[in-house]
């Protein structure tokens, strides 16, 4: 009998079968006279077999065939790296370039500048004046609990934004313009000159709990802020100080002027007082855009001096690299006094943007851009492309440990670092990414990408991301979210977003804030099918997870690994497996988790072997949808021939009683 679960091929094979057989016994029926009624008989049983055939081919033809391959293999099991990504803005210009964790952990604030048209997500907001520094707070599923604005008639920009370790609130900073002062969010304030140094407490809510100015008669900035160990704030930038060798103006008059711009620091309590402040350069532009507390009660900062402050000023005994402005970063004790400080550069441009401490107290690393040049402190190191980003470790003492440019052949930036919870260097910034140099196999998103970059204690890439549309993208800021993600600050234009990696998030205006929570320590690894079902993997670290999807292709294969505590291995259909590792650390088992958290070895290969175990018989699947003249004219034909031989055989016994 037919089994209407066989394959199609089966079932044309089995026709054929039965077409010989009813050949070969018609044959033989008239070849031997005495068995012709038998033969008869033999026919009319495979006329019905035939027909029989039909009918199970017309059913069979509905049913999807099995395959016989019952290899396991790993399929692309890829993980989203985009935990969720939110755009933000009114018709006008909107950016985010900072961003720090709440304090009672119920999500997270941006801070940064816009134009506040009163539109989209600006409905029912009155701008204070031309731009506006905002802050924007999410909760962590990334909607957004309450929005802040701070100005005046003038330009005001928040640039950087911290979390105090009290659970108070949050602390902004930035600069704003002279017309902002004595009006809007500034009543009571004076102007100090052209543009102020800015620093504003909000607390947990989003209302202003202070807000103060700092500057002489020109231009001053604060870049970057960070809370000391007792407490205090220190804020840091730049401050315009005249002619070298005079005195300051304003906030300024007690500070004797190194040259036409110095770095700045300032320290403040908690309740917006200024406890001391420091200027530190040298006869040019010296400028301060990153600064963070020491676990020494103390503070390192890191920025960009010009040539000619080498030398003189805080820098004698400093010879300048060549270039226009060299990099650099000044340690400095809790008092403000120097206690080591570094120029890096070359022949071209060098900056440091970011500057984080390692938590293994083996120093600093501070991240920015540079133009190498093969001389200087790039002795002996290609340039990627016009302009790379930087990353560079110091050890304690301001010695360099390494040093790495990173890019491909047009511009490569780096904003900010931190570092994660596992001792990596995280950095975000920007880039044209085209295929080549360091970005070789990767995909441009439009003219620019927001990117993150993981390096080792080692100064090795672990990994590498962009993340744009079809408009130019850029992270300016990022923290490290509770959970191990990175949360990152920047903008995108209109263009971008509805493509790319933003597809489903729409644009406001121009120019648009967009935070994004992204997970990183994920390893992107080959799994090279070798039949059987055996793959091996390389990881670079371990304290992994990720859930292999098995499917019956064979081929190459790439994995996300992302970074957590547990193995999860699943296997369909159901399958025993073997894990070897080097050290014969490894363990035998079904499908389940397993924690790989007391295996430390910095380089390990896994070999997973999945045995075939015998799956159990499937169940029919449900007939698809299919015209149902299909199968109607199939099975009106085996009846046809039915039909048609039992009328043709009844004429011919007939004929041989007559």
């Amino acid at each position: 009998m037919l089994d209407v679960n066989d394959s199609k091929e089966k079932l044309f094979e089995s026709c054929l079968q039965l077409k010989k057989v009813g050949d070969t016994m018609r044959i033989h029926s008239k070849e031997n006279g005495t068995g012709r009624k038998k033969g008869k008989l033999l026919l009319k049983g495979a006329a019905v077999a035939v027909a029989i055939a039909f009918i199970a081919m017309a059913v069979a033809a509905m049913i999807p065939s099995a395959s016989d391959n019952d290899d396991v293999t790993l399929g692309a099991g890829e993980v989203s790296r985009i935990t969720w990504a939110r755009s933000f803005g009114g018709l006008g210009l909107d950016g985010v370039n900072s961003v720090a964790v709440a304090p009672d952990g119920s999500g997270f604030v941006a801070g940064g500048s816009a134009y506040v048209t009163g539109s989209d997500d600006w409905t029912g907001e009155t701008s204070r004046g031309d731009v506006d520094a905002i802050l924007i707070k999410y909760d962590n599923d990334g909607n957004v609990v309450w929005k802040a604005i701070c100005g005046g008639a003038g330009s005001d920009w928040f640039v950087t934004t911290i979390a105090l370790s009290d659970g108070s609130g949050y602390v902004a900073a930035g600069y704003s313009g002279g017309s902002s002062f004595g009006n809007g969010d500034w009543v009571g304030a004076t102007a100090r000159g052209m543009m102020d140094a800015t620093i504003v407490k909000f607390d947990l809510d989003g209302n202003i709990v202070w807000a103060r100015n700092f500057g002489g008669i020109d231009n001053d900035t604060y870049r970057e802020l960070s809370e000391l160990a007792d407490g205090t704030i220190i804020a840091g930038g730049w401050a315009g100080m005249g002619a070298a060798g005079g005195a300051g103006t304003g906030d300024l008059s007690g500070m004797t002027s190194r040259g036409w711009y110095d770095s700045i620091f300032v320290n403040y309590d908690t309740d917006g007082n200024v406890l001391w402040s420091e200027n530190f350069g040298g006869l040019g532009e010296d400028q301060f855009f990153a600064m963070t507390a020491t676990s020494d009660g103390g503070f390192i900062a890191a920025g960009r001096t010009e040539g000619n402050s080498f030398g003189n000023g805080d820098w004698i005994g400093f010879t300048d690299k060549g270039g226009q402005c060299d990099a650099t970063i000044v340690k400095f004790s809790s008092s403000g006094a120097v206690e080591w400080k570094y120029n890096f550069g070359a022949s071209g441009l060098d900056g440091f943007n970011s500057v984080v401490e390692l938590s293994d107290g083996s120093g600093y690393v501070a991240v920015g851009e540079t133009e190498v040049y093969d001389d200087g402190d790039w002795a002996g190191v290609a340039p990627k492309g016009v302009t790379d980003a930087l990353a560079v470790k110091f050890d304690t003492s301001g010695a360099i440990v390494w040093k790495h440019n990173f890019g491909g052949s047009t511009h490569d930036y780096f904003f900010w670092a931190v570092e994660s919870p596992d001792g990596n260097i995280v950095t975000c910034g920007q880039s044209d990414v085209r295929n080549n140099g360091d970005w070789i196999g990767f995909t441009r998103k439009g003219p620019m990408d927001g990117t993150v970059v993981v390096y080792d204690t080692n100064g090795n890439v672990l990994e590498k991301y962009n993340f744009g549309g079809a408009g130019g993208d850029l992270f300016y800021g990022m923290i490290m979210a509770p959970d191990g993600e990175v949360v990152l600050a920047g903008h995108g234009e209109e263009e971008t977003f509805d493509s790319g990696d933003w597809v489903g998030v729409q644009a406001r205006g121009y120019l648009d804030c967009i935070v994004v929570k992204v997970k990183i320590g994920i390893r992107s690894v080959q799994v090279d099918y070798t039949g059987g079902g055996e793959f091996k993997f390389a990881f670079n670290d371990w304290g992994t997870q990720f859930t292999p999807v098995l499917n019956p292709a064979g081929g190459t294969y790439k994995i996300d690994i992302l970074k957590g505590t547990v193995l999860l291995i699943e296997a369909t259909p159901d399958t025993d497996f073997e894990v070897l590792i080097e050290d014969n650390k490894g363990f035998s088992g079904t499908t389940g988790s397993y924690s790989f958290d007391n295996i430390t070895d910095s380089s390990l290969v896994v070999t997973i072997t999945f045995t075939e175990v015998v799956p159990p018989i499937p169940p029919i699947p449900p007939i698809p949808p299919v015209p149902p003249i299909t199968w109607l004219l199939m099975m009106l034909i085996g009846f046809g021939v039915v039909f048609f031989f039992l009328i043709f055989m009844d004429d011919d016994d007939e004929e041989e009683k007559k």
